[in-house]
């Protein structure tokens, strides 16, 4: 898959308008129905540094990044879907 094929947290964050890290607040609240392999990568700097930096000068991770999560279509609309319907309830992830 290319880099396209995946999501960030900040895809999310800037395609809803929310502050940085409210992605990544949903994501831990989905963590436990989410599989590692199917829903989500997680890329470490060690093992995957050139794709981290491409990632970061296409602006698609935050500066301060080091290790990312990339997530499937799927994954990203499950936590798209909770951000949204907790605003509208006034929760937070």
């Amino acid at each position: 898959m290319g880099d396209h094929d995946w999501h960030t947290f900040r895809d999310i964050d800037t395609h809803l308008g929310l502050p940085k890290g409210s992605a990544f607040r949903g994501f831990k609240g989905l963590r436990n129905a989410l599989e590692e392999g199917r829903d989500f990568r997680l890329l470490s700097t060690a093992e995957h540094g050139p794709t981290i930096e491409r990632l970061r000068r296409q602006k698609r991770i935050y500066a301060s990044s080091i290790n990312v999560v990339l997530l499937t279509a799927p994954a990203r609309n499950r936590i798209e879907t909770l951000l949204t319907s907790n605003a509208s309830t006034g929760k937070q992830a």
